[in-house]
């Protein structure tokens, strides 16, 4: 509990955008965890660590410690060190490096269209608004599921589209996109086909925009912003569509098995840092998979 403190307070701080809430919860949280650790660790002896309570005023005075911390230094020398090539004159090569990289920086900052654009793969198709679908993907349209078609249809009443009870929809499964922030979302139909560690960046967030189905995909990055849109939740994506949404407009969709609510006591007692919630998986249709819009407002 008292290490759940820490990450809850460290978590807070580290968004790009920090309410006075947040500052004063995690200001409060990190005070907690210090004096708690040098309890527990340090009895209180005059040698104990100070560390941690400035942080809270100091971000009210020179904002959100993203900015200004050390790592993006850090990871800027680790970047300019793998582009030595020259080991009998390393210093003078890493200057060059860096001073070439300060160049090419400065010009695209002046010049945007001196920036190259990132060539697409083969296996893609964008959406627009910054979402790409990448492979793989289903070679010809393959007719859905019986167990996700009650979703499918519930998303088309939703949104205003009347279809037939016996329609079977046909369509092609795509195993990944890319968010508008560079993230890549991928898919439990093809991860769960993998031998060995996968990844788990299919589970993301959603949060429920009008009624159960209709959602917004976000990046799990985004979690911070749970406490202030109160239904969101998280889910595990099955794999990424396309559909028809009316008048020729195709229009990219994921299917989604959403977990259950956090356990409330785990939730409380570890300051909100641990979220435990039963997973649903491939179950039949029920108010816990839906059809996810894949669309949003803000970006981490």
């Amino acid at each position: 509990m008292n290490f759940c403190k820490l990450a809850r307070g460290v978590r807070l701080f580290h968004q790009h955008s920090i309410s006075m809430q947040h500052l004063i919860e995690g200001h409060r949280l990190l005070v907690e965890y210090v004096q708690e650790f040098e309890k527990l660790y340090y009895q209180r002896k005059e040698s104990r660590l100070h560390a941690l309570l400035h942080i809270g005023p100091e971000i009210a005075r020179i904002g959100p410690p993203v900015y200004y911390t050390q790592w993006c230094m850090e990871r800027t020398i680790g970047i300019l060190g793998q582009e030595i090539r020259q080991p009998s004159n390393p210093f003078q090569n890493l200057s060059e490096r860096g001073l070439q990289r300060a160049c090419i920086n400065a010009l695209e900052s002046i010049i945007p269209d001196l920036v190259k654009l990132k060539i697409q793969p083969r296996v893609s198709e964008d959406l627009g608004d910054g979402f790409i679908l990448l492979g793989r993907r289903d070679s010809d349209a393959r007719s859905m599921h019986p167990m996700y078609i009650p979703a499918l249809h519930t998303y088309f009443e939703s949104v205003g589209i009347p279809v037939p009870p016996n329609w079977t929809p046909r369509l092609k499964r795509w195993a990944r996109i890319q968010l508008p922030n560079k993230q890549i979302v991928r898919t439990a139909w093809k991860e769960k086909a993998r031998s060995g560690s996968v990844r788990t960046s299919r589970n993301i967030m959603v949060c429920i925009k009008q009624s159960f189905n209709v959602l917004s995909l976000t990046s799990l990055k985004w979690f911070e912003n749970i406490n202030r849109a109160r239904t969101a939740n998280f889910g595990e994506v099955q794999f990424f569509f396309r559909a028809n949404t009316g008048n020729n407009q195709m229009k990219g969709l994921a299917l989604v098995s959403v977990y259950g609510q956090p356990d409330p006591d785990l939730l409380r007692d570890s300051s909100q840092a641990l979220w435990v919630s039963r997973y649903h998986g491939m179950i039949p249709f029920t108010n816990h998979q839906t059809v996810v819009s894949l669309f949003a407002k803000k970006w981490v």
